[in-house]
């Protein structure tokens, strides 16, 4: 500033406070100067009705993972068990111990790698979806999902994209 004691005059656009400074009518518009910050806030989306329990339906999925577990290992036994006894002429000891294990193998690969949810079990989970139909995570709300695809799979795992948590599993 001058040593001039009569004050300047300002612009005309920048109104001055009663001092008379520029600098303080400056900050005092800057201070006055109100953000908008967004609308008005949305209401929240209602959930849909109805649904089961999660752990009812995760009970039922399990049930449903052993019995393909089962009907996969008695059919992969039976045809090990025919191709050792009748295509390579093995002796019925070595043609059952032979089905047994296939069996075995395949009953124990089918049941782990089969899903622990598919998305339709997932659906019927209460309050896993909003009344529009779209997906809903019954851990946060959050109606996005995050697919990831464990290297060298065909499995697909749908997890919540805010919360991180498991939902259901998908094939590619």
């Amino acid at each position: 500033m001058s040593n001039n004691p009569e004050p300047r005059k300002p612009p005309t656009a920048s109104p001055t406070p009663a001092g008379g400074d520029p600098a303080a009518a400056r900050v005092e518009v800057h201070h006055h100067h109100h953000h908008y910050h967004g609308g008005r806030r949305r209401a929240p989306r209602p959930v849909a009705e109805g649904g089961l329990p999660y752990e009812q339906v995760l009970a039922e999925a399990q049930s449903r993972r052993l019995v393909k577990a089962g009907l996969g290992a008695s059919l992969v036994g039976l045809l090990f068990y025919a191709f050792a006894r009748f295509l390579v002429g093995a002796d019925q000891g070595f043609a059952i111990f032979f089905g047994l294990f296939a069996a075995a193998a395949s009953g124990l690969s089918i049941f782990l790698n089969t899903g622990k949810l598919r998305e339709a079990d997932y659906r019927r989970v209460q309050g896993s979806r909003y009344a529009d139909g779209t997906h809903r995570c019954i851990h946060c709300g959050n109606s996005g999902i995050w697919r990831q695809s464990p290297y060298q799979t065909l499995t697909v795992i749908a997890k919540c994209s805010k919360c991180g948590q498991y939902l259901w599993n998908e094939s590619k």
